[in-house]
């Protein structure tokens, strides 16, 4: 996935200049890693991946965690239609599986989304997974 920074199109970080997308050590599950967006300044920005779908219902899947203050967290799918589903992810400390209600593509290029913002906290993601369900 690429990273963004806290304005859009800019490559960068928080307000101290440090990165806000992160490796981090452990993830859901047992799993070794997972992806973290945040820092211990305020922070807006996230990571995004275009993929090519064929038309379709789809499943949205993914593993979240906060930490800190995250005033706002969210997986967004956008096709290439131009259609956006918004998944919000609320605080909460614990791993959690989020399913929204599947829905569907149209076929060409998606955009997947992770975004938080925040002062002084982190979103945590693992196990993002996008699969076509027919």
């Amino acid at each position: 996935m690429q990273s963004g920074g806290r304005d859009a199109g800019s490559a960068g970080g928080a307000q101290d200049g440090s990165a806000i997308v992160t490796n981090a050590n452990g993830g859901a599950n047992g799993s070794s890693f997972s992806l973290r967006i945040g820092t211990t300044a305020a922070f807006s920005g996230g990571v995004r991946q275009q993929i090519t779908v064929p038309a379709g219902t789809y499943q949205l899947a993914v593993s979240t965690k906060t930490t800190g203050t995250v005033s706002a967290a969210q997986v967004t799918v956008t096709d290439a239609g131009g259609a956006v589903r918004t998944l919000t992810v609320p605080a909460g400390s614990a791993w959690t599986v989020r399913r929204p209600a599947a829905f569907t593509l149209a076929a060409g290029t998606a955009t997947v989304a992770v975004q938080a913002a925040g002062t002084d906290g982190y979103l945590y993601v693992d196990g993002l997974s996008l699969v076509r369900a027919s």
